[in-house]
């Protein structure tokens, strides 16, 4: 299904507390424009929990968060007049994906002194180092935690809106107040029960 060009994307600042440094997250929804949702009023979440999406793995922590996304979405969503149902007796049917990977950027800055010369003075020391090197790259191991949510038609199974938030993560832990605000985030476009 081509969506167009409606598409929204948002990126949001979240503090990761246990590390002591802000990191960003992306988020990215989309509605089809073919999507009605003045017709829909209930929803489910698929029954099943379905596997990470695209190249992301489970974690330990992955039913943990998932039922943290799930929980989070189904606030909101009652709060926007959704009534909750059991699969294929509602009008929306959700499936939220959630995993992680590990990557490897590269950091922008260059370490330590410049192999010029072993007897390189830089200005700012009064005499030689007895040791020198330089990185002019370092590589920097990252974590990232992502979740999708979809929402279908109940009858024709037909895709209407997709949300997806991924952030460096802190392995081994949960941040839930940022899960939280990602999650309220993904759905911010999702349209209210009976709207256009």
């Amino acid at each position: 299904m081509a969506f167009g060009a409606v598409v929204e994307v948002v990126a949001i600042g979240c503090a990761l507390a246990a590390v002591g440094c802000a990191s960003t997250a992306d988020i990215h929804t989309i509605k089809s424009p073919a999507a009605h949702f003045e017709l829909y009023h209930s929803v489910a979440f698929d029954s099943e929990r379905p596997p990470p999406p695209g190249d992301y793995s489970s974690s330990p922590q992955s039913a943990d968060v998932w039922s943290h996304v799930k929980d989070t979405a189904t606030h909101i969503l009652q709060s926007r007049g959704y009534t909750l149902g059991e699969p294929g007796k509602t009008d929306l049917i959700l499936r939220i994906e959630v995993g992680r990977r590990e990557s490897t950027a590269p950091m922008t800055s260059p370490i330590g002194l410049q192999p010029t010369y072993p007897g390189y003075v830089p200005d700012y020391l009064p005499v030689a180092p007895p040791y020198h090197g330089y990185f002019d790259q370092e590589s920097q191991e990252l974590v990232e935690g992502a979740f999708v949510i979809d929402a279908f038609d109940g009858k024709s199974h037909e895709l209407l809106w997709h949300g997806f938030s991924r952030a460096v993560i802190r392995p081994g832990q949960v941040n839930y107040a940022d899960l939280q605000r990602h999650v309220e985030s993904v759905l911010a476009s999702f349209p209210a029960s009976g709207s256009r």
